[in-house]
């Protein structure tokens, strides 16, 4: 039954118009919805390649230009598929695309709630229902899953993110947490959260390593593994005034390494971490972000000189004093000097972050819905979809071109 479905699919996709290949400014953001992150109520993980999937088809939403769309089928042209995803060069591609699309279709984000009873459960929505890879018209089509539009279209509010900036990242927890904290970069320049919440939104509230009921160092694996922090030499949590943060990770050739690192080195945003004691044990993380000037825009840049007391780590980029010894800097100063204020371009060609390589994708709508929708509107299907900017497709369904 399902292999005759896929089979009608394909048979219907034979004739599918040329996907215009429109050149795109990586200055596009991409929208998603600050519901994805719920505190202490949602949950989700993905891995490097089917974020950037999620992040394409979140660029796609966003050209929406503020219409919400349809059961909406986008279209991608592979080769720029391919090179949004760094795998243009790479030996079985298609092969690689295919396991990601099967990670993608199966990634969702979990809701948690409770019973009557106290119960805890939890209620999974996937963000794709379906897509259709298809070697021989050279195309990527992807439908959104109705019941993600919250999780996706980000009515209410909404996080920002270029291309320019998510792309040079390159382990899931850098995604992570550039998403989780990008979104409050605005609003609050320091965020305090509970260790057990960070490891269950993670799905490593169960894993044996950071238990800390099976393993006494969890949390310092927590910090050095995840969050990719350290504790300094002598440093000590002050519950009463402030607390200098943690040092990022090093690897063994004394480079910095780690989700924080990779964060600030190669985005629009400075990230600092402590964690915070409840008696003698640490109990939550307190972030410190602050956006870099030189991403800023002019209104931006006024409004934050205007908070400046407020913000903790507003000195991070200010070069070091005259006079003062190496043990003397403050890490603040420290990381100054490793991570300027402009991000990092890397020397090498990498033509994931090159201009003009981000796919965009046409929409496709059934002809049912059309219908459903002109019948409730009292008009016709055609002036309905003409006034939305779609036409008709030889298989009867409608499709808008990208703009």
């Amino acid at each position: 039954m399902f292999a005759r479905k896929i089979r009608m699919i394909m048979e219907e996709r034979r004739n599918l118009p040329t996907v215009k290949k429109e050149r795109q400014s990586m200055e596009k953001a991409a929208h998603i919805s600050t519901e994805i992150f719920v505190y202490g109520r949602t949950r989700w993980r993905m891995k490097v390649r089917p974020f950037r999937l999620l992040m394409m088809v979140c660029q796609a939403i966003s050209s929406e230009k503020g219409q919400l769309p349809i059961f909406p089928e986008y279209v991608f042209p592979l080769g720029k598929v391919f090179t949004y995803l760094g795998l243009e060069k790479t030996k079985g591609r298609y092969d690689l695309l295919a396991e990601d699309l099967r990670e993608f279709l199966s990634s969702c984000v979990e809701i948690k709630s409770y019973t009557k009873r106290g119960a805890q459960r939890w209620t999974g929505t996937s963000f794709i229902t379906w897509y259709l890879l298809d070697e021989e018209e050279s195309v990527l089509n992807i439908q959104i899953n109705e019941k993600a539009r919250d999780y996706l279209f980000g009515m209410n509010r909404w996080c920002s993110m270029q291309p320019k900036f998510y792309l040079r990242l390159s382990t899931e927890y850098q995604n992570w947490f550039y998403t989780f904290l990008r979104k409050e970069l605005n609003f609050k320049p320091k965020i305090t959260v509970e260790i057990s919440v960070l490891k269950e939104m993670l799905y490593l509230d169960k894993t044996p390593s950071y238990n800390t009921t099976k393993n006494p160092n969890a949390n310092d694996n927590f910090f050095k593994r995840v969050i990719g922090i350290r504790k300094p030499k002598d440093w000590k949590y002050n519950p009463k005034g402030k607390n200098d943060p943690w040092e990022y990770t090093k690897d063994s050739n004394g480079e910095y390494i780690g989700a924080l690192a990779g964060i600030t080195k190669h985005t629009d945003m400075n990230v600092t971490a402590y964690p915070v004691k409840t008696g003698r044990s640490y109990t939550s993380v307190t972030f410190e972000i602050s956006s870099k000037p030189r991403v800023l825009s002019e209104e931006m840049k006024d409004r934050i000189g205007k908070k400046d007391s407020m913000h903790d780590i507003q000195d991070m980029g200010k070069p070091t004093r005259q006079g003062r010894s190496k043990k003397q800097m403050t890490l603040k100063e420290t990381m100054a000097d490793l991570f300027s204020i402009v991000p990092v371009v890397q020397k090498e060609k990498n033509p994931i972050i090159e201009k003009e390589q981000i796919p965009k994708g046409s929409v496709i709508i059934p002809n049912r819905i059309v219908l459903e929708l002109s019948i409730a509107q009292k008009i016709s299907a055609e002036s309905l979809a003409e006034r939305l900017g779609y036409k008709k497709r030889e298989d009867g369904d409608w499709e808008r071109p990208p703009y």
